[in-house]
């Protein structure tokens, strides 16, 4: 006599694979969601970046003062590249999702026709010391969750985080 044996799972073993998950699942979810904080200001980040360095080789290839206007919105940042002698915008870029801290003016770049940062009211003149800004999650929890970016009188571009730097 041949005995046929059930293939498959029973419930009970089953039961006990949901629960391994839902206790790695609850373990994991805090790590998670301070991965998706810390993409997220990358992401932003590097996004500013792209677009100073676009509003300088912009001012390169026109030969012209081009300005970039930084304004902070409620859960969000938005930038307007322009041509500064017609006031003609290039370009305008609205993001939302991280808070972008504008602690120091001028909020408006400008960069002449050799891609150095000057000053916007008077473009002869030079931002000598750079200026710099910071990006922040508005769930901010540690400092991963915070960037930095300055950008020099030459436009040359320095961004990261600090690890000791605290959320307020």
């Amino acid at each position: 006599m041949r005995i046929i044996r059930p293939c498959g799972f029973t419930l009970v073993e089953l039961l006990i694979v949901i629960v391994i998950i839902a206790i790695l699942a609850t373990i994991a979810a805090p790590s998670f969601q301070d991965l998706l904080k810390r993409n997220s200001v990358a992401s932003h980040a590097n996004e500013l970046v792209a677009l100073v360095t676009s509003a300088r080789s912009e001012a390169v290839r026109r030969s012209a003062i081009i300005d970039l206007e930084l304004s902070s919105l409620a859960g969000g940042w938005t930038a307007t590249t322009r041509v500064h002698e017609s006031g003609t915008d290039l370009r305008t870029t609205t993001k939302s999702g991280v808070n972008l801290i504008l602690t120091e003016e001028p909020t408006r770049l400008a960069f002449n026709s050799r891609g150095y940062l000057v000053d916007p009211g008077n473009t002869t003149n030079w931002q000598a010391e750079g200026i710099s800004f910071t990006l922040r999650h508005p769930d901010c929890t540690a400092a991963p969750h915070i960037r930095e970016i300055k950008i020099r009188a030459t436009g040359q571009i320095e961004g990261g985080y600090d690890p000791k730097k605290e959320c307020d």
